[in-house]
């Protein structure tokens, strides 16, 4: 009985590990209207014409899944430029008026789908 149980632990530590590798791990519904302002927030704040920022034209799609918001970028691999884009994200995501919004999560995907920064809720960081 203890062995089996001990498979099955052992199963399920390999299937999150495997599911932590790769692109995004955000689950639930799409919010297309999120996305949507959490871009023209980036474009208006950080992308203006003449003041836009050395990261802002780094970043591609911007969606939202269940609580995440996921930024994919152009970006080979996890650099300045993707704390950047955490942390204007962020200034929307964790902003007093989109409280009530129910998101806690910025991840910041490479230009391969990968993951190159995972911010988990306010007190996690942009690294």
């Amino acid at each position: 009985m203890k062995r089996i149980s001990l498979l099955g632990i052992f199963a399920l530590f390999i299937s999150v590990m495997l599911a932590g590798c790769g692109g995004s791990s955000a689950q639930g519904p799409d919010n297309p209207a999120q996305a949507q302002a959490i871009q023209k927030h980036l474009t208006d704040n950080f992308g203006s014409s003449g003041l836009t920022t050395s990261w802002f034209p780094h970043i591609g799609a911007v969606s939202v899944k269940g609580n995440t918001v996921i930024v994919q970028t152009d970006l080979p691999s996890a650099a300045e430029a993707a704390r950047g884009i955490c942390s204007g994200t962020s200034s929307y995501v964790f902003s007093n008026e989109n409280s009530s919004a129910g998101l806690e999560n910025v991840q910041v995907l490479g230009a391969n789908g990968e993951v190159l920064i995972n911010r988990r809720g306010i007190g996690d960081s942009c690294s």
